[in-house]
């Protein structure tokens, strides 16, 4: 079963209040399930992984939520998870409000996966959310006194979950090392990325660092920002009338016969017949 979450979804917004769970829920499956939300949504998402596995498709590469791993989906980031025909429990939470960006930016909760080490009270915290959530949904009266109360009480407990999350996976120590880079390299793959620089920041080795980048994505560090851009170039080649020259230039490659070589040896056909083919079928 296929959910398209970008439908018809009425509780798609961002909040005016400071903090304000827009919904909230545990996916319960025994057979394969997945959601796509191609350009994700106005607020934030976490989903929480009680049982089973969660697999969340990013550009270039799968990563695989287990038992009490968390992912975070900041506002605007396309969504597309699954879950496969074992048992699968999650919880899920979307969130939004006008202070949200600032606390997660002081609990360090990047976008991306996290491991729960103490997640005894994280269960409880979502169904409490839950059950306020159901309680004022009933209501459904913007002008029900009981109604702003329980947001309000909704609004404080989304807090301590977020800081009860970020106190089980230690923040800063205990993160996956990859994040700020896999950041930082979704948001500008055009950018030149010193690798020494990310392993300083993690006070680990050159070494080390990419051994464990790989460990966690199955990728070095250059090869996720190859496969990226890669990525990104092949957008611009169906949605754009950019030349060769440009996109390479778009996606940080300065040399475009240097782009071509690359493209060639990722994608199996040189940039100038994949653009070919592309009018060929149709989808320029």
């Amino acid at each position: 079963m296929i959910y398209n979450g970008n439908m018809n979804d009425t509780t798609d917004f961002k909040s005016k209040k400071a903090f304000y769970v827009n919904s909230c829920g545990i996916t319960h499956t025994r057979g394969e399930f997945s959601v796509i939300r191609e350009f994700g949504r106005n607020d934030y998402l976490i989903l929480y992984v009680t049982k089973g596995n969660c697999y969340i498709e990013k550009e270039s590469f799968r990563i695989t939520l287990e038992e009490n791993d968390i992912f975070i989906y900041y506002p605007h980031e396309m969504q597309k998870y699954s879950f496969d025909n074992k048992e699968n429990i999650s919880y899920w939470i979307h969130f939004s409000g006008y202070e949200v960006e600032n606390l997660l930016t002081q609990l360090n909760l990047t976008a991306g996966k996290h491991h729960l080490n103490d997640f005894n009270n994280i269960s409880a915290l979502f169904n409490s959310i839950q059950k306020e959530y159901s309680a004022y949904s009933i209501l459904n009266d913007e002008t029900n006194q009981e109604a702003k109360i329980l947001k309000i009480k909704n609004g404080g407990l989304l807090i301590e979950l977020l800081s009860n999350i970020c106190l089980s996976i230690n923040c800063i120590g205990d993160r996956e090392i990859s994040s700020k880079f896999i950041d930082n390299v979704n948001r500008f793959p055009e950018n030149d990325f010193d690798i020494d620089f990310y392993a300083k920041s993690e006070n680990l080795s050159r070494s080390r660092y990419n051994y464990l980048f790989k460990k966690e994505t199955g990728l070095s560090p250059k090869q996720y920002l190859i496969n990226l851009r890669i990525a990104k170039s092949e957008w611009y080649m169906k949605h754009s009338n950019l030349n060769i020259s440009q996109i390479a230039e778009n996606v940080g490659y300065a040399d475009a016969l240097y782009f071509s070589r690359i493209f060639k040896k990722k994608e199996g056909i040189s940039p100038k017949n994949y653009i070919n083919k592309l009018r060929q079928n149709g989808q320029e």
